[in-house]
């Protein structure tokens, strides 16, 4: 460098010699001509996919350190040559727009990639401050939105985790959220419209404590509700329009509030989503066996911030419904522990069921029906009559032993809550026994009601038709074909045909049989694992080509991501995935050194 240095500052001696204008104009303007074809190459070479380094300050340093030397030897050191100064600024511009030009190619990539990507992004604003081409930037993502994020192909969920990042990067670039309007439209749009299952995907990712999800952050910063009111008058009333241009103002967003963008994209409806989050905090409660709900209250109480004290009335009574019903249990419990009269199911020529002492005392969920979603008390409706009064809903025959520990119950409830009764859902809650056939014994948990009455019915007798089940519990065909499956599958009761139901002789032929397709199962697993992920291995391939190395959870994240057709949506884990990419490395195709993949060279 030293060397053409001092041949360039030789040449610029002799050229300060030529007088003619003619001759130094042809001279300035190939040289000028050369000097920007530098830069533009030099900030090609160093703009690679690794969006986690600084470029900008590296390619002012390296103009200072070059490129202004040379315009100093060819101005012959005279830096306030008004030219010099003119060239100056068109240097600084050429900078900031080449390195624009070439991040906004990459903008798509870049916002997927962020928080890692933050440094590139940093790069851009500081670019776009100085050549506003943020519609060139809204144009670029748009497109890449479309055509690589909005498609049937990529997960509901996948689509709102690369929405947050995109707001959180355009909010960075442009901080008046002019660019995250435009660019977020159609996201909106297509989230809102054809994906139904956005509201739930938005609650799960706001309500996960447990990874620590980018919403859930968002929860915790919550504001109280009256100031995040949607349909404000005074909001109406102080309204202005946005610039044309971001750089048309220097207005910024009072504060990114990520939640607030999702509940506008529904025009501002919170019930929407305190509806929805009524339906998961109802699954989540009837699965707990232990009656502890503090992870629940702290969650609620949180949203309560969000969404207002009002709208989550109801899901504070349904947690003080599963506190009360853990105080009542314990009562009744105790009253019915001191009875001695167990019930054991016997037919010593065909099957013994018996449930141990203290499974006889049931663990009963006491619920406020109105304040709960009706759709946890109509899981047995037909098709097409999803909701059901008490009045159409059937009443179901379960078998008279658990009929009986029902009835027991439900007196002592009304000893202790006169003049309230118990109203029980049959089609809800589950059964732990032990089954003994030709003196072989099998432990089950979790067994639902209408199936567990079903295989006890077999105690008394081991063929049955559908029709006599049916009638007997007063049961449709499709339920009774839903909780035989239980027992069939199993091996337990063996379908002969003509809807005609037989107990088997022992159990040591239902387990033999079910064990050995376990065996084969597991032993296909792996391979078919593989099988599996093969169909990737070429973009997996080509996507580490381009980043020359990834790591596998952004390996992972990329492909769980994008659409990539004509292959399957990739649903797998990153276990699964690290487990392929082990093979490959033991191949030779890939190489891992420091958890960083590479291809092998």
């Amino acid at each position: 460098m030293e060397d053409i240095i001092s041949n360039f500052r030789q040449f610029c001696d002799k050229l300060r010699l030529l007088r003619a204008n003619f001759m130094n104009s042809i001279c300035s303007n190939s040289w000028i001509a050369f000097m920007f074809s530098a830069i533009k190459e030099k900030i090609t070479e160093v703009s690679t996919t690794d969006f986690e380094q600084e470029i900008l300050t590296y390619i002012q340093q390296w103009k200072e350190q070059i490129i202004y030397s040379y315009m100093e030897i060819y101005f012959c050191g005279d830096s306030s040559h008004e030219m010099f100064n003119t060239l100056k600024s068109q240097v600084d511009y050429f900078v900031f727009e080449n390195l624009a030009k070439i991040r906004i190619s990459q903008i798509f990539d870049i916002v997927i990639d962020f928080p890692n990507s933050q440094q590139a992004i940093t790069d851009l604003k500081d670019c776009l401050n100085h050549c506003g081409m943020h519609n060139e930037l809204v144009k670029e993502l748009s497109k890449g939105v479309k055509s690589r994020l909005l498609l049937a192909s990529v997960e509901t969920k996948n689509i709102i985790m690369a929405f947050i990042r995109i707001i959180k990067s355009l909010l960075i670039i442009d901080p008046t959220g002019i660019s995250l309007e435009s660019v977020s439209f159609h996201i909106k749009e297509y989230l809102r419209e054809k994906r139904p299952d956005a509201v739930r995907c938005i609650i799960n990712e706001m309500t996960d404590e447990q990874n620590d999800s980018a919403l859930y952050r968002e929860l915790l910063t919550s504001e109280p509700q009256s100031s995040l009111d949607y349909d404000s008058d005074d909001a109406s009333e102080n309204w202005n329009p946005k610039p044309i241009h971001p750089s048309s103002s220097k207005s910024k967003m009072e504060k990114p509030d990520i939640i607030k963008i999702f509940i506008e994209m529904y025009r501002g409806n919170k019930e929407i989503f305190v509806n929805e989050y009524r339906m998961i905090l109802a699954e989540s409660l009837l699965k707990n066996e232990t009656y502890d709900t503090n992870n629940e209250a702290k969650m609620a109480e949180l949203l309560k911030i969000r969404f207002g004290d009002k709208n989550m009335q109801n899901c504070e009574i349904m947690l003080k419904d599963i506190s009360d019903s853990k105080f009542l249990n314990s009562g009744i419990q105790s009253r019915l522990a001191n009875r001695s009269d167990y019930i054991e199911l016997s037919n010593s020529q065909i099957a013994e069921i018996s449930i141990q002492a203290d499974s006889q005392i049931p663990s009963v969920f006491m619920l406020s029906k109105n304040y709960w979603p009706q759709v946890v008390f109509n899981q047995g409706a037909p098709p097409g009559q999803q909701l059901m009064t008490d009045e159409n809903k059937p009443t179901i025959l379960l078998h008279p032993f658990i009929e009986q520990l029902m009835e027991e119950y439900a007196n002592q409830y009304n000893a202790i809550k006169a003049p309230r009764k118990l109203l029980w859902e049959k089609q809800m809650g589950s059964i732990d026994f032990d089954i003994e056939i030709g003196g072989e014994e099998l432990e089950l948990t979790n067994i639902h009601p209408v199936a567990a009455s079903i295989l006890f019915h077999f105690s008394d007798r081991n063929v049955w038709t559908m029709d006599e089940i049916m009638e007997m519990m007063k049961i449709d065909d499709k339920t009774f074909q839903k909780r035989i499956n239980t027992w069939v599958k199993r091996g337990i009761i063996i379908d002969e045909g003509n809807k005609t139901y037989r107990l088997v002789d022992s159990l040591t032929s239902a387990a033999t049989e079910q064990g050995e397709d376990e065996n084969m199962e597991e032993m296909t697993t792996a391979q078919s694992q593989e099988e599996e992920l093969r169909v990737y291995q070429d973009i997996i391939i080509n996507m580490i080509e381009n980043f020359d190395s990834m790591p596998l959870a952004k390996i992972h994240n990329m492909l769980a991501m994008f659409a990539l057709d004509p292959l399957p949506p990739f649903d797998k884990s990153l276990s699964e995935l690290s487990s392929f990419l082990n093979i490959l490395v033991k191949e030779e195709v890939l190489e891992c050194d420091g958890g960083e993949y590479k291809i092998k060279r």
